[in-house]
């Protein structure tokens, strides 16, 4: 390539702004379930609850044709202002982390981690301190990092409900985790009691909240938009939304709101 063509790419590359991931993913799967705007009356209204990994963003919006003022566009997606909202700190992988964080801190697990000098880490995006733990959470060690790691491994399978989880992985409620204490040296197959009860419970409560959070939201997204008696598509996006549990919440939690929003609509007549 010449130095010259190196300079005119520079001069005329341009990046340009578009539609979110949430808002992206949204459309593609409106098309999937041929919900395509094929005349102005044709308005679909859509939520996304975007749970990946690492963090969990609502996105709501609208699909409709272009207008005749809304020259060089085929369609328009209209966003309700919730674009950026959810919790950045909850993800699979988030939630994994925390689950082994209360493995970790079980008193029956910390009599076994005190005498073999095994240490872990802090989840992400937690902000209590702990100092009774103190001896045992070391954020700048690269044995406690691994340590945490192999523990989410180790609890993946719960997570994630593999086949005859229970069964395979945590007969009479242990689990054996290959660790290293702060030495660096290894602690294989250290036995590690897990309450499964507990670790729903806070499945659970984590995922039940933010999904509380996403339909109260929409709720009140929705009701203040013209055409609000539309039905609303609701979309499950990321790698996370693909738990059981997710799922299962979701059903539960819009039985409920679905009251709730011809309250809020009946209240919203009133008004007028």
């Amino acid at each position: 390539m010449l130095a010259s063509d190196s300079d005119f790419i520079a001069n005329n590359f341009e990046v340009t702004s578009g539609a979110s991931e949430p808002a992206a993913y949204a459309v593609c799967a409106l098309k999937h379930f041929k919900c395509v705007p094929k005349n102005e009356k044709d308005v679909f209204y859509y939520g996304v609850f975007d749970f990946g990994g690492g963090t969990t963003d609502f996105d709501f919006g609208l699909w409709r044709l272009a207008k005749d003022n809304e020259e060089g566009y085929s369609y328009v997606i209209k966003h309700f202002g919730a674009n950026g909202n959810g919790d950045k700190y909850l993800g699979g992988e988030n939630l994994l982390e925390r689950l082994s964080f209360i493995v970790f801190s079980d008193p029956k697990n910390l009599k076994i981690m005190r005498d073999k000098r095994i240490s872990f880490t802090i989840p992400r995006g937690e902000r209590k301190t702990f100092p009774s733990l103190a001896d045992v959470i070391n954020d700048d060690s690269n044995f406690a990092r691994f340590n945490m790691l192999m523990m989410k491994e180790a609890l993946r399978p719960f997570w994630e409900k593999w086949e005859n989880y229970q069964e395979k992985y945590y007969q009479n409620n242990i689990v054996e985790v290959n660790l290293y204490n702060n030495d660096g040296a290894p602690q294989p197959e250290t036995p590690f009691t897990v309450d499964l009860k507990i670790l729903e419970e806070e499945l659970d409560k984590r995922i039940r909240n933010v999904v509380k959070q996403f339909l109260f939201m929409m709720t009140d997204v929705m009701s203040k938009q013209e055409s609000s008696k539309n039905k609303i598509q609701i979309f499950l996006a990321g790698n996370s939304c693909k738990a059981k549990i997710v799922k299962e919440i979701f059903d539960q939690e819009c039985a409920n709101i679905q009251n709730l929003f011809k309250e809020t609509l009946k209240r919203k007549k009133h008004r007028t």
